[in-house]
């Protein structure tokens, strides 16, 4: 069992459109981000779409923030089918967006599963705690927007694997064959 708790790939631009008509697909992005940001499209900064497969893993990585800006909205879609966290599916800390630390989210806060429907979205806004699950399988897409720049805090241990940017080796046995970031 590998404890690479994801992997994720971006694709160059002809994938990001294909990833963004899937993503928004049904999706009101402009009520969103103004329900939750209070700005529209054009004033939010977008990072790539991600296609997020979980792997099943040894790490018990405990929890990890859900966005690296507290100004922010993540938009995880079920990708091929249901996902939970029987296949990868994190379970959120619906309490934690106050919290800075994980003693703080374990001392206050309970996790809940979540399940995703192959047709349903999980909106998650700011930086909400999530605790990844052990179990593998599952797909998602990732998107992200946020109101500044995430800059250095992609290579915090504080948030999702696959949120942060991380170079890993293509030739990696869990991937074989697949081109992506590793994380």
């Amino acid at each position: 069992s590998s404890t690479r708790s994801a992997i994720y790939w971006e694709g160059g631009d002809d994938h990001q459109r294909i990833f963004k008509n899937f993503m928004e697909e049904g999706l009101n992005m402009e009520g969103i981000l103004r329900s939750c940001l209070r700005k529209g499209e054009d004033e939010v900064l977008h990072q790539p779409l991600r296609l997020v497969r979980f792997l099943r893993n040894s790490a018990n990585l405990g929890p990890k923030k859900a966005h690296p800006h507290p100004n922010s909205v993540s938009i995880f879609r079920a990708f091929g089918g249901d996902v939970g966290y029987e296949n990868g599916m994190f379970r959120i800390y619906p309490c934690s967006h106050p919290l800075q630390t994980k003693e703080e989210v374990l001392d206050t806060c309970r996790p809940t599963e979540v399940r995703l429907a192959a047709d349903q979205v999980l909106i998650v806004f700011g930086s909400l705690w999530v605790e990844l699950s052990t179990n593998g399988g599952g797909l998602v897409m990732w998107k992200g927007c946020s109101t500044g720049i995430v800059g250095l805090h992609n290579f915090s241990e504080l948030f999702l694997p696959f949120l942060k940017i991380h170079v890993g080796d293509a030739d990696d046995e869990d991937v074989k064959g697949e081109s992506g970031v590793l994380v």
